[in-house]
């Protein structure tokens, strides 16, 4: 429901690029002056209303993808629409845009549902390079509508940012995929000079996505020095110029499906889609939730994880591949971080943390560095 009230818009792509240079593969953190912090769970609620706890979204890759499409859609798309487990977003749009051909029925409209929640996953959610085509995997978890509407669709979208965001960082990498949107979002949230100038509309009981759609159909500025003044902005940020918790004041005009999930966001989980599983580390973030940053644990590093992809592994069953990791996420509850309330989140170059972060960070990225393990 929240990301159906989200306008489409074109994402800033010097600004996810200058944040790419910033991100690092080991931690999921991007590294600024002031230290660590990230896209958290929390994030995900706030900006897109997605729910966050549930069951993780996993299982088989691969059916009989026609017969799927014939039974939960209704009709068989022709070979041509057709890409291994993928479907062509052109194919739905055809068939799935006027939702007046689709009332004659309970059976029609849950159809319909179906096909515009598989809109959305493959327009904005899980969106390949091209956006073209949309998995048949997440149609399979469609069928009960009831169902699927209690999985976790929130760790699965960040998931497969995280994955994005990680791939990304091979400076020979050209593309991202992923929601884009939710890393626009956050940086404007979180760097409010980075934000356009027209405040979000004043709209109550919709995602904070959702207040952006007037401004993000504005012109916006492409230069081609543009990625040269975010790197400016992100070398020379000052610690107060990051906001740690832009959401507090606005909680009262959320729906509650946006912090429902509260109690899970400041877990460290691996947060799993199929075969992507990337660690969600909350404890690394804290000042985000408004507590003491301790100096973090070093990162889990599940072997091979990074490299695992779905090619030639078309009978994996991933639930039982991933056992060990889906075990972790069920056991969510007792994964989170709690430490005392924080005065000020603004640390003092001298403090424990920044001391230790300064040895651990690089204040400059090239692509020199860009490979090595720093931790």
């Amino acid at each position: 429901m929240g990301m159906a009230h989200i306008s489409y818009f074109s994402v800033d792509n010097h600004l996810i690029s200058a944040l790419v240079e910033r991100w690092r593969p080991e931690t999921h953190m991007f590294h600024m002056p002031f230290g660590e912090c990230t896209i958290t769970l929390e994030d995900v609620a706030m900006l897109l209303g997605l729910k966050i706890s549930g069951a993780p979204i996993t299982g088989y890759v691969t059916m009989d993808w026609g017969a799927l499409v014939q039974r939960l859609l209704g009709m068989t798309p022709p070979e041509s629409m057709l890409a291994g487990g993928r479907l062509r977003m052109s194919w739905i749009d055809r068939h799935f845009s006027n939702v007046s051909e689709h009332i004659h029925s309970q059976e029609q409209l849950e159809r319909y549902t179906r096909a515009f929640i598989l809109r959305i996953i493959g327009g904005y959610l899980l969106t390949n390079h091209s956006s073209s085509f949309v998995s048949l995997r997440y149609l399979s978890f469609l069928e009960d509508l009831d169902v699927c509407g209690q999985m976790s669709r929130g760790s699965c979208v960040l998931a497969n940012m995280y994955r994005e965001l990680c791939v990304a960082t091979n400076y020979d990498h050209k593309e991202i995929g992923g929601l884009g949107i939710l890393l626009q979002l956050w940086a404007w949230y979180r760097f409010p000079f980075l934000a356009p100038p027209h405040p979000p509309l004043s709209t109550f009981h919709v995602p904070l996505g959702a207040r952006w759609n007037y401004a993000l159909h504005k012109p916006r500025e492409e230069t081609k020095d543009k990625i040269v003044k975010y790197r400016e902005y992100f070398d020379r940020l000052k610690r107060e110029d990051f906001v740690w918790q832009p959401y507090l004041e606005l909680l009262p005009t959320l729906p509650p499906y946006c912090f429902e999930d509260s109690q899970v966001w400041r877990s460290t989980v691996p947060l799993i889609n199929f075969h992507i599983v990337e660690y969600h580390y909350a404890d690394r973030v804290m000042r985000q939730f408004g507590m003491v940053q301790h100096i973090p644990a070093p990162p889990i590093h599940p072997e091979k994880l990074h490299d695992l992809s779905l090619r030639g592994k078309d009978n994996t069953d991933w639930s039982r591949m991933h056992v060990q990791f889906v075990q972790e996420w069920q056991s969510r509850l007792h994964r989170v971080w709690t430490q005392p309330a924080c005065d000020t989140p603004h640390l003092s170059n001298s403090s424990e943390y920044m001391v230790w972060y300064r040895k651990h960070t690089r204040r400059w990225i090239s692509p020199s560095v860009q490979r090595k393990d720093m931790w």
